[in-house]
């Protein structure tokens, strides 16, 4: 049976930067206690911001509901992380660290 990826993505939608950034957020992701279906690339070109968003929704799959969707921004030289909007994916609270 295949694997799941992590961070799945077409590689036409990203440029070189963008790939390895998703690449290595994909790589350490397969520690995490979170299924990968979970985590999504959206691409520049499909953003308001026209920066990549990666995110992860975090669920209460007791309950059926989602609890937290946490992800990224990313310019190509800056990454902002934080707690998203659910929706439209806007940053609540923000960290930020240049590449």
């Amino acid at each position: 049976m295949d694997e799941i990826p992590w961070f799945e993505y077409d590689e036409d939608d990203l440029d070189v930067a963008q790939r390895a950034f998703v690449d290595v957020l994909a790589e350490h992701a397969g520690s995490w206690l979170v299924d990968p279906l979970d985590t999504v690339v959206l691409p520049s070109a499909h953003t308001s911001d026209g920066q990549l968003i990666v995110y992860l929704d975090i669920g209460d799959p007791q309950r059926n509901q989602g609890v937290l969707t946490v992800g990224a921004h990313f310019d190509g030289s800056v990454v902002r992380v934080g707690e998203l909007h659910n929706q439209d994916f806007t940053i609540r609270q923000t960290a930020s660290w240049r590449c």
